[in-house]
């Protein structure tokens, strides 16, 4: 019964399951299923608002994407699409998430989105999928983001996945994204810096993993960022609370200001001991904050300092990396593509699906 998801819908349920901290892996596996309704023989938009269905509701601008293994199939409604797949899928292709709903698996998604999105764009959904945060479903650019998630697929498992399918469309696509895929990514700024400096028209040699680790020199970058980093927002909070408090109140107030204080600076002298210990094993930290990802001429400016201490410190010739990032067509380039994979106010028909 019910429907099997694929494509930006089983994506968008996918962020909707990390979000209320649902494991994947325990998930039940099943068939492909002929797609039914539940209270009805014919699909029709107001069945979609009943209370059995929780997932986002098909609508023109945002269409429910639904797999099925034949053409006759089909569900003839303008704002569901239909995506055949006749040939038998390996075992644990689909998953149930509810009595009504099932999606494919995170390594199957992958490959369909490679049809979809950009190489950059499918490069940090890689990220995003190997990796411990998950982006909103409504507005994946913008909306808020879950952190310290568990992963829901591998490199690895992505990999082994596309060898069982290899006539499947999308996995040529797949296979070349997933070369510049880490795993365990901990945040999207983290994912994002990876990106921009693995890709073919990146700036600076690859990365091996985030928390960032050069290829060619023992440097790295740790991202300090603002939100999903150091409270300062609750600190903030926190300190108005003192001087809104009533007198009864004061106390626990100041409890709570003191707490949350001793909270934001055990992480930062956490991070200064965790560049200390690296330093002593001979690497470099560099942080970088979301300043750094503003805008193109920022994140050039943090690269020439990076390269400037290959070259100065351990002696590596850095030349040919310099004139790139000097390269005015290469630097529209990487422009564009910052723009492609930021935050950027886009509404949320053109977002849909996009990071």
């Amino acid at each position: 019964m019910g429907v099997t998801l694929c494509h930006l819908s089983a994506l968008d349920v996918v962020r909707i399951l990390r979000a209320e901290s649902v494991e994947l892996s325990e998930l039940d596996t099943a068939q492909l299923a002929k797609p039914s309704t539940w209270t009805s023989k014919r699909w029709c938009a107001r069945e979609f608002a009943k209370n059995v269905w929780r997932w986002p509701q098909p609508s023109q601008a945002q269409h429910l994407h639904i797999l099925i293994g034949n053409r006759n199939d089909r569900v003839r409604l303008s704002t569901v699409d239909s995506h055949i797949i006749t040939r038998k899928l390996p075992n644990g292709s689909i998953l149930r998430v509810d009595a009504n709903t099932c999606i494919v698996c995170p390594e199957l998604l992958f490959a369909q989105l490679a049809e979809v999105f950009s190489l950059p764009t499918l490069v940090m959904l890689g990220y995003e999928l190997c990796g411990h945060f998950s982006r909103n479903a409504l507005d994946p650019l913008n909306g808020n983001v879950t952190m310290e998630l568990s992963p829901v697929t591998s490199v690895d498992d992505i990999r082994g996945y596309l060898a069982l399918v290899p006539g499947l469309r999308g996995v040529m696509l797949a296979r070349e994204a997933l070369r510049y895929v880490c795993d365990h990514a901990v945040s999207p700024p983290e994912a994002l810096l990876a990106t921009m400096y693995s890709l073919p028209d990146g700036s600076a040699p690859r990365f091996r993993y985030p928390d960032l680790q050069f290829s060619f020199a023992p440097l790295g970058i740790n991202y300090d960022g603002e939100e999903d980093h150091l409270d300062l927002d609750g600190l903030i909070k926190a300190a108005q609370h003192v001087c809104s408090a009533d007198a009864k109140d004061v106390e626990e107030a100041r409890r709570d200001l003191a707490a949350k204080y001793e909270q934001v600076r055990g992480k930062v002298v956490d991070d200064k001991l965790r560049n200390a210990q690296l330093a002593s094993s001979g690497k470099i930290i560099f942080p970088a904050t979301k300043e750094d990802l503003s805008d193109g001429e920022s994140l050039d400016r943090f690269t020439r300092l990076l390269l400037g201490c290959a070259s100065t410190v351990f002696g590596v010739d850095t030349t040919e990396w310099i004139q790139r990032l000097d390269n005015t067509e290469e630097k529209r380039d990487r422009n564009a593509l910052l723009r492609e994979l930021s935050p950027g106010g886009m509404p949320r028909g053109a977002s849909h699906g996009v990071l």
